[in-house]
């Protein structure tokens, strides 16, 4: 969206104004979840500013539905979350398939995918980070290895080593907080 915030809003009827209010100030969840992407869609475009545009809900043949799907300027995947907004832990059962799909989606991106993000408002339960430091595709810094061995040309200098995408486990901080751009918190990257 381009413009000031206050002409963008003053173009809004009642109910579009009430839905931002309760998703953004109030903080509320929704049935479908959909407030929770809004949230997470604005956060991840402050966060990672070559984020150009978002995608909520965006559905990719062989993988099916990303919650949030960010481009950069030339229309390149470099980002994805999933968010959960139920009131269960998520478990390693959740983290298994969404880390399948990250992979997925990191070729079907051309391998420009840089960052990974689940996201749960009841947080994620101890076995996460057992499971994640089991897993030899994750490295100790939070990188899930994509990709054997590659050459790729990096600012001009040839790079060899492994493919990777960063991964995030964030969760939504308490409702009474305002301030959108600090509503996230990354638990370890391990």
């Amino acid at each position: 969206m381009k413009g000031g915030w206050h002409k963008i809003y003053d173009g809004f009827n009642e109910e579009a104004l009430r839905a931002l209010y309760e998703c953004f100030v109030k903080k509320k969840l929704d049935r479908k979840g959909r407030y929770l992407e809004y949230r997470v869609a604005q956060w991840l475009t402050r966060r990672n500013k070559a984020i150009d545009k978002i995608d909520i809900d965006k559905r990719f043949p062989k993988i099916g539905e990303i919650d949030v799907v960010g481009y950069d300027k030339k229309g390149n995947i470099i980002c994805i979350a999933e968010c959960k907004a139920r009131k269960s832990k998520a478990s390693k059962e959740d983290i298994d398939p969404w880390l399948k799909n990250v992979e997925l989606m990191f070729n079907e991106s051309k391998e420009k995918l840089q960052e990974a993000y689940f996201v749960n408002v009841a947080g994620f339960t101890d076995g996460i980070k057992n499971r994640m430091l089991e897993d030899k595709k994750i490295t100790k810094d939070g990188k899930l290895i994509v990709s054997g061995l590659a050459a790729r040309l990096i600012k001009g200098a040839i790079y060899i080593g492994k493919l990777t995408v960063d991964i995030y486990f964030c969760e939504e901080r308490g409702k009474n907080k305002t301030d959108i751009s600090v509503g996230f918190k990354k638990i370890d990257r391990l």
